[in-house]
């Protein structure tokens, strides 16, 4: 029998809310070792029905519990990005970024952060740059162009060894 991946965040959309779980049960619906559930159970945080064995947790304490763990979803302002380095929300450093449009309707734009000095970058739509453009100074720049949209191909042309016909171009017949 294949084994489960331990989940990072329990799901609490996996419990119903009128039934009764046991530790067991908990762990397998969530994801998370028995360990883990029984740690809850002894900070107090998560309550049980009753003191009898085995232990049984109702479904609706279990699903509040989960949601009270979760953290809330951090908003960024229009002229900050997120820092992996730094792993918080940063602005830019010198109230500097540089914009690269990245189809008709999006534009990417990289900003160096002001703690670390990193690039962090941050995709905008078009309505959003001009209010970006109030908060920082914004230069574009034109996108790395792939090789099938240039007007002018490489032309790497495979030359023949030997003798003479080294560095000249192969004779088009």
């Amino acid at each position: 029998m294949a084994r489960k991946a331990m989940a990072n965040k329990p799901n609490w959309r996996a419990i119903k809310i009128h039934r009764s779980y046991t530790v067991d049960e908990t762990s397998r619906a969530l994801g998370v070792c028995k360990p883990t559930v029984r740690r809850w159970l002894k900070s107090g945080k998560l309550a049980v029905i009753d003191s009898q064995r085995p232990a049984l947790i109702l479904g609706s304490e279990l699903i509040a519990f989960l949601k009270a763990r979760r953290k809330p979803k951090q908003r960024l302002r229009i002229d900050q990005c997120l820092c992996f380095s730094c792993k918080a929300p940063r602005s830019a450093a010198g109230r500097m970024a540089e914009l690269v449009q990245a189809s008709i309707s999006t534009f990417n734009v990289c900003m160096l952060c002001e703690t670390c000095e990193r690039p962090i970058y941050r995709r905008y739509s078009a309505r959003q740059i001009r209010a970006l453009s109030e908060k920082l100074r914004v230069s574009a720049s034109e996108a790395i162009r792939h090789l099938i949209e240039t007007a002018h191909p490489c032309l790497n042309v495979h030359f023949e060894t030997g003798g003479q016909d080294i560095g000249k171009a192969p004779s088009e017949e």
